[in-house]
């Protein structure tokens, strides 16, 4: 699948989205992140991209970040015990807010049943 994008110059330019581990809003930009942990930085508006990624396998988890289903490694508590993290197979590590966690957790158990057993482990 292809997104469409506004590169530096204001031109359009056309993405694959299958590497596309991650996607932030930043102010006055939307930076783009890919499995080999290089970046795009993009003029077009996070609600843009957003708009453009396959709802099954992206989820908006806040209002400046969405991250690709197939690029989560795992969920667990952090070292406090308390806070859940999500693990990006990528080493990246992203803090979700509790009620959208229970949304992530149910929307990657349709997506891959197998994470239903790796949740399981961490608790």
């Amino acid at each position: 699948m292809t997104i469409t994008i506004l590169n530096d110059h204001n031109l359009q330019e056309y993405l694959v989205t299958d590497n596309v581990t991650h996607v932030i809003r930043n102010d006055q930009s939307t930076d783009i992140h890919f499995s080999d942990g290089s970046k795009k930085e993009t003029k077009s508006s996070f609600a843009q991209v957003v708009n453009q990624l396959h709802k099954h396998f992206f989820y908006e988890v806040e209002e400046s970040l969405c991250i690709n289903l197939k690029y989560i490694a795992d969920i667990k508590k952090d070292e406090s015990g308390y806070e859940e993290k999500v693990y990006l197979k990528n080493g990246n590590t992203v803090a979700v807010d509790n009620r959208k966690m229970t949304d992530l957790k149910y929307k990657l158990m349709n997506y891959d049943s197998s994470f239903i057993q790796k949740l399981q482990a961490n608790y």
